[in-house]
């Protein structure tokens, strides 16, 4: 009886689902393709190759991003990093959800917070970071330059300090 029950009162709120796939992705669509461009940050300067495209049927957008920075005295052999990122929509909440999954083991998940009115810049606030100490937080921005341009910054805070910005690709 319970299952049945269960059925039957999720059955209509999926009907509503049946919006096109691809439309609620809106503010993220420009998005959806190849990029590359320089990046700088902690571990110096780089170059970034990165895709957005569709997956599982158009419900999700995955990033997937490998970033390759120069050789500096620090490290003469450079450094790499790559990272993967889901992209959702909770039609419930109407809020966009991303997760991060990165090659040094984080585990970062975000809610879109901010849509600027054009849709141009987008602004992730995490809401759970892991394996990183307690009380950290972090922020991607994503915002459109030009037809051929979008810029990401991600900062990151310690507990109790304000946002600094740990990497800028453009």
């Amino acid at each position: 009886m319970k299952l049945l029950f269960l059925l039957y009162r999720f059955s209509v709120p999926l009907h509503a689902i049946s919006q096109s796939k691809i439309e609620k992705f809106e503010p993220m669509n420009f998005f959806t393709g190849k990029w590359e461009g320089r990046e700088t940050g902690r571990s110096g300067i780089g170059k970034e190759f990165r895709t957005y495209r569709f997956i599982l049927d158009s419900n999700y957008t995955c990033r997937n991003n490998k970033s390759v920075f120069d050789p500096k005295d620090a490290n003469p052999e450079g450094a790499a990093h790559e990272d993967w990122g889901i992209l959702g929509h909770n039609s419930f909440v109407n809020k966009f959800k991303m997760r991060d999954f990165h090659s040094e083991g984080y585990i970062n998940s975000y809610l879109l917070e901010n849509i600027s009115d054009n849709s141009t810049k987008n602004e992730f606030n995490s809401y759970n970071l892991e394996n990183v100490p307690e009380g950290w937080k972090a922020r991607i921005t994503l915002e459109k330059i030009d037809e051929d341009t979008i810029e990401e910054t991600f900062d990151r805070a310690q507990t109790g300090k304000d946002y600094v910005t740990h990497l800028e690709n453009t």
